[in-house]
């Protein structure tokens, strides 16, 4: 469990999920429509420009969208922003769920092979399903959820249901 200034982008990076089938991030979530004009300043054409080499379509997509963890130390590689393509690149391949309580994480672009955002990070890292939100989340609300959606999962019910008796 990281939270608060020891959340961090390596402390995710590091985490072994060969001993966990569940991952919860908690954090701030972003989605930068392609209706932004971008600057040599902004998130995503700092990030290209760190990684330089050939990017895919899919990779550029896929760096609009990210989480924001707690800031790193000075003498660290990461800056603290997780980009999608970053996510794919890592092994969830133990994970029957991960959950981003987090806004837009659900966001992306739509392509010929589907949405592509933080989810498609995920799913490409091995993550066999994902509960995500479209849109700007309370806090609040999604601690009520979140803790519902857990007690009725860890009764035993299935994920979906676990979701629809949180809901109510």
């Amino acid at each position: 469990k990281y939270v608060g200034k020891s959340a961090t982008e390596s402390c995710l990076k590091s985490i072994n999920t060969s001993e966990i089938n569940i991952l919860h991030i908690s954090a701030h979530g972003f989605y930068w429509d392609k209706s932004v004009k971008y600057g040599a300043d902004d998130p995503i054409s700092i990030h290209v420009g760190k990684r330089r080499g050939d990017f895919t379509v899919e990779d550029m997509n896929m760096a609009r969208s990210a989480l924001l963890f707690s800031p790193e130390k000075k003498e660290s590689k990461e800056d603290g922003i997780l980009f999608a393509n970053e996510v794919s690149e890592m092994n969830f391949i133990n994970l029957d769920l991960v959950t981003l309580s987090a806004c837009k994480t659900a966001m992306g672009d739509l392509s010929s092979e589907g949405l592509v955002g933080l989810q498609r990070g995920f799913k490409k890292a091995g993550a066999n399903s994902l509960l995500v939100s479209l849109d700007i989340v309370s806090d609040h609300a999604t601690y009520l959820l979140m803790s519902e959606f857990y007690k009725h999962l860890f009764a035993g019910c299935s994920k979906r249901e676990s979701l629809q008796r949180a809901q109510y």
